[in-house]
């Protein structure tokens, strides 16, 4: 799996050859310029996998251009990049967005690109995340990684990087989101020290990647990128938080005998599941009072509904949330 893992230093390799005491509008420059090499391959390394992803009308993707960090999330930064980078296989959405010349903290750091993977369900997302943390957790695998990290600088532009070692560190652990931890990677160049820490977060089926470039010769504290993953964390937070946008609504003929299905409606926050509760009410729609047994999306209209109305719960949840919409209650039971 490591070896799938992107080329993400081919995003910066020309932003770290600018040293921090010349103009940033030229570090702008050549983070822009880099960006299509890691936009065209990020966080693909999930696509290894068979499952096929699927579209729900009631309950689409969230906007993943929310889900990913900005300039709105620093004291400073420009965004230099910002693109969907499509969907295929298990992956339902992707996209990535690079910030520079950013502070957090008061520590002011090159950049952040933040890259978010929807994957088709949250166990999927988390068996992934467990096998990537599973390899950066054996020294062969640290090695691999640092290998394929370091090498596709290819000495920047003109030549003038040049990479003396890539020194990749073992998980730790982040109290960020579901399940999160960040990867020390330390670059040690011609220019000098350059800090490449990696964060990678999980919240329901999202993935995020958060990738900081610190100035060559100085030192991004792990206090820094734990912020950074916690605000990720926060986004997709919001972005798995379950609610109905369009009411439920339930189809069929008001007649005994006759079965009665429910449309779930429209939901915001991704519920990965509908549950379904159908009430017996009153003439005018009030005074509702639970069918027992009656919890799938249809109903067949029984004598003991005459002279009632039928409303039914339809309740929403994902690994984040839930919440419950109610239909309007049908026309009256002959």
């Amino acid at each position: 799996m490591l070896d799938r893992l992107p080329r993400l230093p081919t995003l910066l390799a020309r932003a770290v050859s600018t040293p921090s005491g010349q103009a940033e509008g030229t570090t702008l420059n050549g983070l822009r310029r880099t960006t299509s090499a890691v936009a065209t391959t990020a966080m693909f390394f999930l696509l290894s996998l068979t499952a096929a992803g699927s579209g729900n009308p009631a309950a689409p993707d969230p906007d993943l251009s929310q889900m990913s960090l900005g300039p709105k999330d620093f004291a400073a930064g420009t965004t230099y990049v910002a693109k969907p980078l499509g969907a295929s296989g298990p992956v339902t959405g992707s996209y990535i967005r690079g910030v520079a010349v950013v502070s957090l903290g008061g520590h002011k750091v090159l950049g952040v690109v933040t890259e978010v993977l929807l994957v088709t369900d949250a166990q999927l997302a988390d068996g992934q995340l467990g096998v990537i943390r599973s390899g950066l957790n054996t020294p062969a695998g640290r090695k691999a990684f640092a290998k394929e990290f370091g090498k596709d600088f290819g000495g920047g532009p003109g030549g003038r990087i040049r990479i003396k070692s890539t020194t990749i560190g073992a998980p730790v652990s982040v109290a960020a989101g579901q399940d999160s931890f960040r990867v020390p990677v330390v670059l040690r160049t011609s220019i000098g020290r350059i800090d490449m820490p990696i964060a990678f977060v999980r919240v329901d089926r999202a993935i995020g990647l958060d990738l900081i470039v610190g100035y060559p010769r100085t030192h991004v504290l792990a206090s820094v990128l734990t912020r950074v993953a916690q605000l990720s964390a926060g986004h997709f937070q919001i972005a798995f938080t379950v609610k109905n946008t369009v009411q439920p609504t339930i189809g069929g003929s008001v007649q005994q005998g006759q079965t009665l299905t429910v449309s779930p409606g429209v939901w915001s926050g991704a519920p990965s599941s509908f549950t379904y509760q159908w009430n017996r009410c009153s003439a005018s729609g009030t005074n509702c009072t639970v069918i027992p047994g009656a919890s799938s999306a249809t109903y067949q209209i029984g004598t003991q509904d005459s002279a009632s109305t039928l409303q039914v719960a339809v309740t929403g949840a994902n690994s984040v949330s839930s919440s419950s919409a109610q239909s309007v209650a049908t026309a009256l039971v002959p």
